[in-house]
């Protein structure tokens, strides 16, 4: 289907809509190639669908990487080396010799990025000033991968189904929404197509089942994760960041199934008790990991401090992982939050990183 093809038939769908209930949305997209600098992207955002999914600054290791792959050439990159101090690629050309049944590879150029520094080294001439350009520029501008995120991340956390198993087309409830994202698109001067779904009950059938097939499959690949997690022993490292983000990865499963409540009916008691299952043994890892922490005493007085007058669950957000950042006895805390019957306790506190 041709683009001018898929505006026409939104546009009929969306007319025989203002006379007919719809039930929601199958929206997709195509997001071409743009580029935009952070006071432009924030300005887009902020008249859209909202400054908060504005990403961090772009990384010099991620700005060295699409450097790398914007360069046009018959060969292809490969990763050497990556670890505390540093990454290295190597460029590669690769030459095929179709009769006798061959091929040549040719090492056009080495590509060391220091973590420490953020300088880039060479060890050849292959393209180094157009790379350095590329590189300067990644730096300052966002690209269609991040405006792919950006519009990802909106679509998950406003309940969005998966309509195809491959992605690229989804289900949005919410026509306001809908809006939201059809005037980001605009500003971005890319194309999406807002199909409107009525609401009959062949529609219902088809999203009850959609509905249902994603939220368990989202509790199981959670359960698998969650084993994972807690058969590893203790919390270290990288571990805090993996509990954090899969409480956040509960309260979204947690607001999708509460926006589809209507749809799942019975459905939503079995779902909800097994995500509150996973949510508690989450949690209770977190907290025996508290138990025999050094400075427990300390990270206890901080709680106090922190939270005196939070009781509530409404104040506190319950089910929100909540980074908290401060700097007491030369230290670097985060506060991960869950809910507890009508209280918001601390779960955890983990040393991050010390301060000199």
């Amino acid at each position: 289907m041709t683009k001018r093809q898929a505006q026409k038939k939104v546009a009929k769908a969306k007319e025989s809509a203002k006379t007919q209930p719809v039930l929601g949305f199958a929206v997709w997209w195509t997001i071409h190639s743009r580029e935009f600098d952070r006071p432009t992207l924030e300005k887009h955002l902020t008249n859209s669908i909202g400054v908060q999914y504005l990403p961090a600054e772009p990384r010099k290791k991620r700005a060295l990487r699409r450097a790398l792959d914007a360069i046009e050439s018959d060969g292809f990159i490969r990763k050497i080396r990556d670890d505390d101090s540093l990454i290295a690629y190597g460029l590669v050309q690769e030459e095929l010799d179709k009769k006798n049944i061959d091929i040549k590879l040719t090492k056009l150029n080495i590509i060391i990025f220091d973590k420490e520094t953020s300088e880039v080294q060479f060890r050849g001439k292959y393209m180094n000033d157009e790379i350095k350009r590329l590189f300067e520029r990644y730096q300052e501008v966002y690209t269609a991968q991040d405006l792919r995120s950006i519009v990802l991340s909106f679509v998950k956390i406003n309940n969005g189904i998966t309509l195809r198993d491959t992605g690229g087309i989804y289900f949005l409830q919410d026509p306001k929404v809908v809006e939201q994202l059809e005037k980001f698109f605009r500003l971005i001067k890319s194309d999406m197509f807002p199909f409107p779904l009525f609401d009959t009950e062949q529609a219902k059938k088809q999203m009850f089942t959609l509905v249902k097939a994603e939220l368990e499959r989202d509790v199981e690949l959670a359960a698998e994760r969650v084993k994972e997690m807690t058969a590893s022993g203790k919390i270290g490292g990288t571990r805090s960041t993996t509990f954090e983000n899969q409480l956040k990865n509960f309260k979204l499963m947690k607001g999708k199934l509460g926006a589809f409540s209507d749809l799942l009916k019975n459905d939503v008691e079995v779902i909800d008790g097994k995500l509150s299952e996973l949510e508690k043994e989450v949690g209770e890892a977190l907290l025996g990991e508290l138990e025999t922490y050094p400075q427990k005493e300390e990270f206890e007085y901080q709680s106090k401090v922190i939270y005196t007058g939070r009781a509530s669950a409404e104040d506190g957000d319950p089910g929100t992982v909540v980074g908290y950042r401060t700097t007491p006895a030369g230290h670097q805390f985060v506060k991960v939050l869950m809910e507890r019957t009508d209280e918001v306790r601390t779960c955890a506190v983990k040393t991050l990183e010390a301060i000199d």
